[in-house]
């Protein structure tokens, strides 16, 4: 990799120009540019809405005036 390709401050300025799917796509490259693309990606979500996508479907609902679970979450709903 080129030594200017490791300067932190030069990447994330340039990352910060990219839009949200090339981002995501700069994540996959490499441990250094993942760190930085997704420092971007999770700095610019407004609600929970997209970490709450992550989980898995067989989770209890939540509520959203609290944001908790409407019972407790265990291991066995994750998927294996």
């Amino acid at each position: 990799m080129h030594s200017c390709l490791r300067v932190t401050e030069l990447l994330d300025s340039i990352f910060q120009e990219s839009n949200v799917i090339d981002r995501v796509a700069l994540a996959r490259v490499c441990k250094s540019f993942s760190e930085i693309a997704l420092d971007i990606l999770w700095r610019d979500i407004e609600d929970l809405e997209p970490f709450l996508a992550c989980l898995p479907v067989e989770l209890p609902a939540i509520k959203p005036e609290t944001g908790e679970a409407v019972r407790p979450i265990c291991y066995r709903a994750w998927p294996s």
